[in-house]
């Protein structure tokens, strides 16, 4: 007889990307089996002690594969019952799960906590740690779907704990699956990627379609929402085909609605009307990816100038994404409406459908709140229908109820302003706590790249060289002076995110002049700054030019066989502070010919530095700062150099 397994609920996912019942994937992925289901009840006839509590259990197993989920709850009860009787303790702690698991399905979320952590009590006192992981992780869904993230995160990682230390990855692939999708609920983008990843690695090896299947279309949501059109594609062509393969419905619809939003995009309209019709005529009713099917075909027909029938399937997925509520899909359909009545001249309709998405977007932030806040409005207006009950009521019992009313009034009123202002601070502390890590980040791969140790290593070698081969001590020692002085203002400035702009170019100067000497002097520098600069009250992010320069000298003039020339100049244009970095190299293409490879890996990491540190001062300063490359060309139009601008906002210390 087979003992029911103590895994089975960790394969149970409900994500914002796709919405799967448990008895509908898992167990029906076994099929029903009504003459199993008698041979075990002939078998319970006889059967005692620890069997006979895990026939109850495999009984109760039975019927949810059948829906017949009353059974089953019985038959778990059965199980939970005579487990305590005989101080079966995997038994009982089995039973209660199956108990929560079916308390969770009926959205009974307390009822679900309640059962799952008596499992947890009961595990604790066993040496079935995998029977505890199990329970963990259902704690963590539960708290997940009460949208409280931040715990559900905590007993995942309990759950994850423990099936590390017991190598057991069949449990650390669903883990791992959730921790994702709670990372991409609460915009932590890069850990779900990670996450979802190392959940797909682990299902390749255990051969899980399925578990890939919700790795590949939770991704291609991912990528779709950073606007990564290529990788959306593939993991929404591989989400789709595995789904088909298993016929998941949800799977499917969610897959081909990432793909008809993806193909629009690339200009595929047909590819893109091809998977709107398969979400459209599904009979899995998912309310987001139905509206997002017909705000594609109404974008079609856009294209097509047919705006009139466009406006008409625009409306059908606004009623659909009202329907179920998906707040970013109301404004998606609320924008697009406005868009196309301003184009029909409707001016009067294309205002209403304004109003109606910055009415709703400034509630985007945090849907639950705004939940709470709606349950407070509703008795509110229960207290208004009440007020007009009690007009009827004596003057005096009349007069006492309004006072009554009007208190408590001022109490709600006091307690939704402060709901709200609670609401606003947590949003603004977990977006400065984001902006402060991503800083951190970026400060510390800022300082590695600056303190290239082949740079380090280079520039002591040839001032040994004075002490050793030229016999030339004070130039070694003035060297050595300008390398101290150059180490201490690369770590005292990378911790500011300004500094003087005369602080800067003595930054550069010793950086260049350390350089020549590692390079025999076979290069020449020159640092030009606009006189109408104040070089002591502009201020400007350190080291900002440093890693094109590095690329300058690496890359562009070290291949190079006549006397190399690099220009620096910092410039005023109006309100932006523009920076150049001009060399006489090689230029880019002959230079990543030259060391592909390393060129590839080296350039992109500049470039990504210096892209990451403009990103972040768009967002402090409001505006746009920019980073162009570009060949430099001679008389003759061939390549002679590389230029460098960076254009960025003109700050004042």
């Amino acid at each position: 007889m087979k003992a029911i397994t103590t895994r089975f609920s960790k394969y149970f996912w409900l994500s914002q990307l796709i919405t799967l019942f448990f008895w509908c994937t898992y167990f029906a992925a076994s099929g029903q089996s009504p003459l199993l289901l008698d041979s075990l009840k002939n078998e319970l006839v006889t059967a005692d002690g620890p069997m006979k509590a895990d026939l109850y259990l495999n009984i109760s197993e039975q019927f949810i594969k059948q829906g017949l989920i009353d059974s089953a709850v019985t038959y778990a009860t059965l199980g939970r019952d005579h487990s305590a009787g005989i101080g079966y303790k995997k038994g009982q702690a089995i039973s209660l799960d199956v108990l929560a698991m079916v308390a969770f399905n009926s959205r009974d979320l307390e009822k679900a906590m309640e059962l799952t952590r008596s499992a947890i009590d009961i595990w604790e006192t066993t040496d079935d740690k995998r029977g505890l992981a199990t329970s963990l992780h259902n704690l963590g869904r539960n708290y997940y779907y009460s949208n409280n993230y931040e715990k559900a995160l905590e007993y995942y990682f309990k759950s994850i704990e423990i099936d590390e230390a017991e190598e057991d990855i069949s449990g650390l692939a669903p883990s791992y699956m959730n921790v994702a999708i709670v990372q991409n609920r609460i915009g932590r983008d890069t850990l779900a990627m990670e996450y979802f990843t190392k959940a797909i690695e682990l299902a390749k090896r255990l051969k899980d379609d399925y578990t890939i299947m919700v790795g590949c279309v939770n991704l291609a949501g991912l990528y779709l929402k950073l606007d990564d059109l290529d990788n959306a594609l593939v993991y929404a062509k591989r989400g789709l085909e595995i789904s088909i393969k298993l016929n998941v419905a949800p799977g499917i619809v969610k897959s081909a609605s990432s793909l008809s939003h993806i193909y629009f995009e690339k200009g595929a309209y047909e590819d893109a009307l091809e998977n709107a019709e398969i979400v459209l005529a599904s009979d899995y009713r998912d309310f987001e990816s139905r509206s997002r099917a017909f705000r594609v075909k109404a974008k079609v027909l856009e294209t097509e100038g047919k705006n009139r029938e466009a406006i008409r399937f625009a409306e059908k997925g606004l009623v659909e994404a009202k329907s179920g509520g998906e707040i970013p899909a109301i404004l998606g359909n609320e924008e697009q409406l406005y868009q196309l009545h301003k184009k029909q001249g409707d001016y009067k309709k294309a205002l209403a459908h304004k109003e109606a998405y910055h009415s709703l977007s400034d509630s985007l932030f945090n849907v639950e709140k705004n939940e709470q806040i709606n349950l407070l409005t509703e008795k509110f207006e229960a207290a208004k229908k009440q007020k007009e009950i009690d007009d009827l009521l004596q003057d005096a019992e009349v007069a006492s109820l309004r006072l009554r009313q009007k208190n408590g009034l001022i109490l709600f009123l006091a307690f939704f302003t402060l709901a709200i202002f609670a609401a606003v601070y947590y949003f603004n502390q977990q977006k400065l706590s984001e902006e402060k890590r991503k800083t951190l980040l970026m400060q510390q791969k800022l300082l590695r790249s600056q303190m290239n140790p082949h740079f380090i290593f280079n520039a002591l070698t040839a001032i040994q060289n004075f002490f050793l081969e030229k016999s030339d001590g004070p130039k070694a020692a003035f060297y050595l002076s300008k390398f101290a002085k150059l180490m201490r203002l690369i770590l005292e400035n990378s911790r500011e995110d300004y500094i003087q702009l005369d602080q800067e170019i003595a930054t550069l100067e010793n950086y260049l002049n350390l350089q020549k000497v590692r390079f025999n002097d076979s290069f020449d520098f020159s640092i030009e700054c606009d006189p109408g600069l104040d070089q002591e009250i502009t201020a400007v992010p350190p080291m900002l030019a440093q890693p094109f320069i590095e690329n300058s000298l690496e890359h562009g003039l070290l291949h190079k066989e006549e006397a190399g020339k690099v220009k620096i100049k910092f410039e005023k244009i109006e309100d932006i502070l523009e920076f150049t970095i001009e060399d006489n190299g090689v230029g880019r293409e002959k230079a990543a010919r030259i060391k592909a490879d390393y060129q590839k890996q080296h350039e992109s990491m500049a470039t990504r530095i210096t892209k990451d540190r403009l990103t972040v001062l768009n967002r402090k300063l409001k505006r746009k700062a920019k980073l162009f490359i570009n060949d430099v060309l001679d008389t003759n139009r061939e390549i002679a150099g590389t230029k460098v601008t960076i254009q960025i906002p003109l700050v004042m210390s």
